[in-house]
């Protein structure tokens, strides 16, 4: 679908949306000329529903919905199962502006975008400091070459690539500022590398559990700055362009053969509901899979290497590792740091991949994480199904080395993380 629109039309609708960014993040007031003059419209021409099929509506239906504050889904792709999985969107325009903001952009700033999309976060930042300035990259070649396509009829013309977003751009670096516009479990160390000293990062740093934006800046060869506490919810980063899920789609098999059991500490209300101790324990143990809870109140836990814990007053648990004990291990170097909210952490990063998460101040420990480019780690295991699951290295420094795959994006309620096919629950 495609209308042409003029800008009487347009411009009024994005005067209005500009505005209603602006009172819901004021700190972006100095954007609000540049989303009142970039037209969405221009970069979302369908829309899909959930089932990656166009949403039939009208002209002005369709300029009517892309003119509100919200995420408007753009491309999917066929998972194992037949199910459409999405691939990429347009933001929700106030948290880009959000994060926009959160760059603190001046004249003279040479911007690195990961995660091109539709382009339509390109065309702002084009607008507000010029086309050379910018560099945006995306995994998908032809969502570069599209949004390369719609930029230029808009007069614009940045550098795009389409490579692997978490390697950055070595050629154009340094950058001083990067923008990530899609989630990562952990901030790569090619991009701390690529940020000039006083440079400032702005991502989405989530896992299967949590997402938070985080604000770091570079000093003396290292990323530092707190979790911001909104979550972003970014498509995560992956592998392969045409597969939706980052490390493949891994078939779990659990042996319930010979469970074990042990004495669990941790109240299942933290973790399930507890934004700031799930943040901590999917950065402590990085393949965790979101718990559930069935009708009786049993509470099953998954990690991407099977192993399982069900807890209920005491646990049983099986598979290559203890998840009980990572687990218990984590919450308590969450209540030794004061149980702090997602917005009381922070994130160090190394040149070397160390990620370290504190809370409050970085002497105040929570975990470290060892990441290795999976590309460079080149380590697979198989998953009992035609594809293989790519393993990422991860230290927590409250429990054992664990292996973690890259997550897979959230699941909407009630239908099932995709590729993950088992038997939860024990029947005895």
């Amino acid at each position: 679908m495609s209308f042409d629109v003029p800008a009487r039309e347009w411009r009024p609708r994005a005067e209005a949306l500009a505005a209603a960014v602006v009172a819901t993040v004021p700190e972006a007031a100095g954007w609000r000329d540049v989303f009142a003059d970039v037209p969405r419209h221009h970069f979302v021409p369908t829309i899909l529903d959930d089932t990656g099929r166009p949403l039939g509506l009208s002209r002005d239906t369709w300029l009517d919905l892309v003119y509100t504050d919200d995420t408007l889904l753009t491309q999917t792709r066929p998972i194992s199962d037949g199910r459409q999985w999405p691939t990429s969107s347009s933001t929700r325009p106030s948290l880009m502006a959000r994060m926009l903001a959160a760059l603190d952009l001046r004249a003279g700033e040479s911007v690195l975008e990961v995660g091109t999309g539709t382009g339509y976060n390109a065309a702002l930042l084009c607008r507000k400091i010029g086309d050379t300035a910018v560099s945006s990259l995306d995994l998908d070649p032809s969502l570069v070459a599209t949004a390369g396509a719609r930029l230029a009829e808009l007069g614009h013309r940045p550098h795009l690539e389409a490579v692997d977003g978490r390697r950055g751009l070595p050629d154009r670096a340094p950058f001083t500022r990067i923008i990530a516009t899609c989630a990562v479990a952990a901030v790569p160390a090619d991009w701390c590398g690529q940020l000039s000293d006083g440079g400032i990062l702005v991502a989405d740093v989530r896992g299967d559990l949590e997402s938070s934006l985080a604000i770091l800046s570079r000093d003396e060869g290292r990323l530092a700055g707190h979790l911001t506490g909104w979550p972003g919810h970014f498509m995560p980063a992956r592998d392969i362009a045409d597969d939706p899920l980052p490390g493949g789609d891994p078939v779990l098999r659990l042996d319930k053969s010979e469970p074990r059991r042990a004495v669990f500490a941790v109240p299942t209300a933290d973790l399930l509901d507890d934004s700031g101790f799930r943040y901590v324990l999917q950065f402590a143990v990085p393949d965790l899979l979101p718990p559930m809870e069935d009708e009786s109140g049993r509470v099953g836990v998954l990690a991407r290497d099977s192993s399982w814990a069900e807890v209920t007053g005491g646990v049983l648990f099986g598979g290559p590792r203890n998840l009980p004990g990572l687990i218990e291990s984590a919450w308590k170097r969450w209540r030794e740091a004061g149980c702090p909210p997602i917005d009381r952490l922070g994130l160090t990063i190394e040149v070397s991949g160390r990620n370290t998460l504190w809370a409050d101040r970085p002497d105040n420990l929570v975990a470290v994480r060892y990441l290795v480019h999976p590309v460079l780690l080149g380590r697979r295991e198989s998953s009992g199904s035609s594809r293989s699951s790519v393993i990422a290295r991860s230290t927590a420094v409250c429990g054992t080395p664990t292996y973690g795959a890259a997550p897979a994006p959230t699941a909407s309620p009630g239908s099932g993380l995709p590729g993950v096919r088992m038997t939860l629950f024990t029947t005895d």
